[in-house]
C-alpha cells in the first residue's frame, strides 16, 4: 500500500484532461462541504488546518500515506485528490472536530455575515466507534476571511489563511507529539525540549 495515494494523486494530475471531472462538494460556492466520510480513525492524525497552495496539498497527500491507524486510507486519498480545488481562488479547510464526549457530530452551515460563515455543530446520537476521530473537509473561497465552527461546548474560528500554526487558539495546553506545551498569557507556545525521533499524534488536554 505504499505510496499508492501518491502514484495516484500525480497520475491524476498528469492525465487529468482525460479523467471525466468528479464533483464531490455540495452547497455554495462561498464553503463546500466535500462528501466524505466525518469518521476514520485515521483522524487522529489531523489537526485543523488551511491549505492554501498546490504544494501544500501535495505534502499532506505524502503525509497521510506515512500515517498509521487510517482504516480508508486508499479510499480517502483517491477522492481528495479528485476534488479538483484550484487553488487560485479556493483553499481546503480542514476542520478537526474534538469532543468531550463520545458521540458523533454533524454539521451545517448557519450563517453569513460580513463574509464571515458560521458553521453549526450538532451532536447526533451515534456514538463515535472506539479509537475512532472525526474530522470535516471544506473548500472555501479565499475572499472569506474566517470561518466558525460553533458547539455547545465552544466556538473554533478558523483563519483562512496558511495555518502558521496548526494548534487551535481556544486550545491552551497540548502535547504536539513529542513535547508538552502551554500558552502563555501573551499567547506564545511554551514547549517541553525533549527530542523524539517518531512524533505521536497531537491533542488538546487544556481548552479555554
Amino acid at each position: 500500500m505504499s505510496h499508492r495515494i501518491i502514484v495516484v494523486f500525480f497520475a491524476l494530475i498528469l492525465v487529468g484532461c482525460s479523467v471525466p471531472p468528479i464533483n464531490l462538494f455540495r452547497g455554495s460556492s462561498t464553503l463546500s462541504l466535500l462528501s466524505l466520510p466525518s469518521v476514520d480513525k485515521g483522524y487522529v492524525n489531523l489537526k485543523t488546518r488551511v491549505i492554501t497552495t498546490q504544494k501544500e496539498y501535495r505534502a499532506f497527500l505524502s503525509a497521510i500515506d506515512t500515517q498509521r491507524y487510517w482504516e480508508h486510507k486508499v479510499a480517502f486519498g483517491m477522492k481528495v485528490a479528485k476534488a479538483h480545488i484550484d487553488f487560485r481562488k479556493e483553499n481546503l479547510l480542514i476542520y478537526r472536530h474534538r469532543s468531550r464526549g463520545s458521540k458523533a457530530v454533524s454539521v451545517k452551515t448557519a450563517s453569513r455575515n460580513e463574509n464571515n460563515v458560521t458553521v453549526e455543530i450538532t451532536e447526533s446520537s451515534e456514538t463515535l466507534p472506539a479509537r475512532a476521530a472525526q474530522a470535516f473537509f471544506y473548500k472555501v473561497s479565499k475572499k472569506i476571511p474566517k470561518v466558525r465552527f460553533r458547539s455547545k461546548q465552544r466556538v473554533v474560528t478558523v483563519k483562512n489563511t496558511k495555518s502558521s500554526s496548526t494548534v487551535p487558539k481556544e486550545c491552551i495546553a497540548w502535547y504536539d507529539g513529542c513535547n508538552h506545551c502551554i500558552r502563555s498569557s501573551t499567547g506564545r507556545a511554551l514547549c517541553t525540549k525533549r527530542y523524539c525521533k517518531k512524533k505521536d499524534p497531537f491533542r488538546c488536554v487544556k481548552w479555554q
